[in-house]
Parts: structure tokens; sequence; C-alpha cells
């Protein structure tokens, strides 16, 4: 993406996608390479990722709301509508075994293109 155009939608308060470790196909992509899959043809994993998480991981269980931005999730969260989401939130905000990432996506963000 041209720069001129990403510092205009960061100045509108947009985000642009980041596929260099901060998108949802690096999503995937790590949980491939926690389970020793990865290839180099494949996107980057997570790269804010906590590597102890990834220390002596057998498994991997990813939790996905579709459709629920981040602003969403902060909102649903303040009201308490979303306890057992919120509970995981707490762990990684204590650093227990958890972690949180924002992850950006591409527009317009359909779920079966942004992940494949």
């Amino acid at each position: 993406m041209p720069a001129a155009l990403a510092q205009r939608l960061r100045d509108e308060g947009l985000v642009a996608p980041d596929h260099d470790g901060r998108g949802l196909v690096n999503v995937a992509a790590t949980v491939i390479d926690i389970l020793g899959l990865h290839d180099a043809s494949d996107p980057p994993p997570l790269a804010d990722l906590e590597p102890e998480l990834r220390e002596g991981a057998t498994g991997v269980v990813l939790i996905v709301a579709d459709g629920l931005g981040w602003e969403q999730l902060r909102s649903l969260r303040a009201r308490g509508e979303l306890p057992f989401i919120t509970s995981l939130m707490a762990r990684a905000e204590r650093g227990e075994g958890a972690q949180l990432l924002r992850a950006t996506t591409i527009f317009p963000s359909t779920t079966t293109a942004a992940i494949s």
C-alpha cells in the first residue's frame, strides 16, 4: 500500500491490513508453526506472540469471534456480556498463560478471503 494512502487511512482512524505478522492470515500460520508444520511458502507467524506460550505446546485452542471488532469486544466486556472471554482477557492481562493480540484483516472483511 502506498505510504500516502496508509497515512490518509490512519488520519481517518482506519487501520490498514498488516500481513507481516499482525493479520488474520498470520493466525493460521502460527497454528501451523506451533504444530511444526510451517513451510517457507507460508505467511509468517504472529509477530507479537509471547515465546513462552509456544514452549512445550502440543496443541492449540483458537477462539475466533467472527465479525467481532476490537471496540465491540471492549464494549461488550465493559457491560459484562462476555464472561468467558472476559476471564481469558483477564488471564492475558495478568500474563497467566494467555495472550490477547489485535489482528488486522482485509477490506471488505469477508472471513473466507481473510483466512485463506
